[in-house]
């Protein structure tokens, strides 16, 4: 766990390397910052579920700061089986 009086380098280490390395997660794609007591969290994630615990593991690893998920949750097109080719 971190807290504000940690440098903002060593937050940002410690979250990303939790979002690295953990198994519900495993999501590489994600930028961290630090600014006056909020981690900033931008990016792509596969499902609004891996959004929700983003959220919630980075809370338990910087519980002293404010965090601001400001990831997307990727769309990706329906298929209906086969496509014609004109």
């Amino acid at each position: 766990m971190t807290d504000r009086t940690e440098p903002k380098q060593y937050v940002v280490a410690h979250v990303r390397e939790a979002i690295a390395h953990h198994p519900q997660l495993n999501e590489l794609h994600i930028d961290v910052s630090v600014q006056g007591g909020k981690v900033f969290l931008t990016g792509v994630v596969g499902t609004q579920e891996r959004r929700q615990a983003l959220t919630e593991i980075v809370r338990g690893i910087a519980p002293d700061h404010e965090i601001c998920n400001e990831t997307e949750v990727a769309e990706f097109p329906e298929t209906t089986g086969a496509e014609e080719i004109p």
